[in-house]
């Protein structure tokens, strides 16, 4: 199982269609958590999190990688 510690900021992406809360990494990139706890889901709070990336999952925003998150905080 492939897991990273990566430090983001969570950010409301809701004005673009399918979009909830993403979590923006250093590099810009994106990161679609599936199951993103409640307390997180404020937008530019900064986060350090575990994730795996699920790439059979399909993705309505389109915006970043999906992905579940393992562990945050």
């Amino acid at each position: 199982m492939e897991c990273k510690w990566v430090s983001g900021v969570i950010v409301d992406m809701s004005r673009l269609d399918g979009c909830r809360f993403l979590i923006q990494l250093k590099d810009s990139s994106f990161i679609e958590p599936i199951n993103l706890s409640e307390e997180y889901r404020l937008n530019q709070k900064s986060v350090c999190f575990q994730y795996k990336l699920k790439p059979e999952v399909p993705s309505i925003c389109m915006k970043g990688k999906i992905a579940e998150v393992l562990n945050i905080k």
